[in-house]
């Protein structure tokens, strides 16, 4: 049955795109799902090329993207799962896009809020890390598909005499995201390391994998905490680090140190910086200690799983909470493919770090949107599915078999055994 909608879906999708007039539509959301959204529009089934992006080594991994299948285009500007629903239910029209005639290719300094915006259109669709009810944006209610379960995991930033941060814990998180710095002996447990400083980095307030983070850890998905930025960096090192600066984002004023990096691939290239000798605040130089919170495709650039060789070395991947050591952390781990301990550890509830991906869009939809939007829920709740039947559900309480894994083969390895039916909710077993 679900494989015959998919066909359907496609041949209305392929119907829509050779017999209807052109069209263009706009995308906007979850930075973490944009890899999956990648593959998605460029698999057989929808047919797309990527014709230009910015800042990522290819789309997949790209802030900005404009696809092309003969004269139709989706430009996508990945600005996290919260700003995506606030663009949604908020019909924003200031949304920085890619022209749509853009050919660059991993352009890294282009900013599009400046170089190559195309403001004034109201996103088609989105899709978000978190529960509409979780963000600042509860109302008006969206439409919301269910189709992937998104991984995180909890990195710590290279220094060239080595981090010593192995393990975090909920207690610590709360402690150290509170006042954005503790003492790193809190942390290791070690006398040798008392007087030292670890501190805290991470996204801005737009992020679904900081929202995430947050609820998992007790932090509070929407609390004001202090962060850190690298405020001066080399090709190879970070020289300078402070409280990230007041900001505004889509409207919203944010304090000092409430902030964060608008990009996991650009936090993830950040901790792949020396920070031997940094200066934090008006200190002097030293080892600068930093945790961050990454989505599973993120935290395999900063730790070089996929192959990424900038800056100076790998991160390092941090234990988190009770999860399986050899399932998170990959001590062995030589390639960027090897992800089926984390699955089966998310799968069966002992890594509790991951979220469901929803697709989202509002009620005035146009029909060639809608059509799109259908075509790739269908594609993604099929994908992986091997017995013919998606049993996603608005709760998350079904099996989850045959949704689509973002960041790392989840529903590849199997079904799902444990369901939340929140953000950092409890995870119960479906048995």
């Amino acid at each position: 049955m679900k494989k015959s909608i998919l066909l359907l879906a496609s041949l209305v999708f392929a119907a829509a795109s050779t017999k209807a007039s052109a069209f263009t539509l706009y995308i906007t959301g979850s930075s973490a799902f944009r890899g999956q959204v990648d593959a998605a529009l460029k698999s057989g089934t929808f047919g797309y090329t990527s014709q230009g992006w910015t800042k990522g080594a290819n789309s997949g991994k790209a802030n900005n993207a404009v696809y092309v299948n003969g004269s139709n285009k989706i430009i996508a500007h990945w600005s996290g799962s919260v700003g995506g629903i606030q663009a949604v239910a908020q019909n924003r029209t200031d949304v920085p896009y890619l022209v749509p005639t853009y050919t660059g290719t991993g352009d890294a300094t282009l900013n599009p809020d400046t170089d190559a915006a195309d403001t004034g259109h109201i996103a088609d669709f989105a899709f978000t890390d978190v529960y509409q009810s979780a963000s600042p944006y509860p109302t008006p209610l969206l439409t919301s598909d269910i189709v992937g379960i998104n991984a995180f995991r909890v990195v710590a930033n290279y220094v060239s005499g080595g981090n010593p941060v192995t393990h975090l814990n909920y207690q610590q998180a709360r402690a150290l995201w509170s006042a954005g710095k503790m003492d790193l002996s809190q942390i290791t447990g070690l006398n040798s390391d008392k007087g030292k400083t670890i501190y805290a980095m991470g996204r801005d307030p737009d992020s679904g994998t900081r929202l995430t983070f947050f609820a998992e850890t007790g932090i509070g998905a929407l609390s004001v905490v202090n962060q850190y930025t690298a405020t001066t960096t080399t090709s190879t090192a970070i020289t300078q680090v402070d409280l990230v600066p007041a900001s505004t984002v889509y409207g919203v004023g944010f304090g000092i140190g409430n902030g964060g990096y608008s990009s996991g691939g650009t936090l993830a290239g950040v901790l792949r910086l020396d920070a031997s000798a940094a200066h934090v605040g008006s200190g002097s130089a030293g080892q600068a200690y930093f945790v961050s919170y990454l989505s599973r495709g993120d935290s395999d650039t900063a730790i070089g799983a996929d192959g990424t060789t900038s800056g100076s070395g790998n991160a390092s991947l941090v234990q988190f909470e009770n999860s399986d050591v050899a399932a998170n952390v990959y001590p062995t781990q030589t390639t960027g493919n090897d992800h089926n301990n984390l699955a089966f550890e998310i799968q069966n509830g002992s890594h509790p770090f991951w979220s469901y991906e929803h697709a989202i869009h509002g009620a005035s939809i146009s029909s060639n949107a809608q059509t799109v939007y259908t075509a790739l829920v269908n594609y993604m709740q099929d994908y992986h599915n091997t017995s013919g039947n998606s049993n996603a559900t608005a709760t998350g309480t079904g099996t989850a078999n045959g949704i689509y894994a973002a960041d790392g083969g989840v529903t590849s390895y199997g079904t799902m055994n444990v369901y939340r039916s929140s953000d950092g909710g409890t995870i119960l077993s479906t048995n």
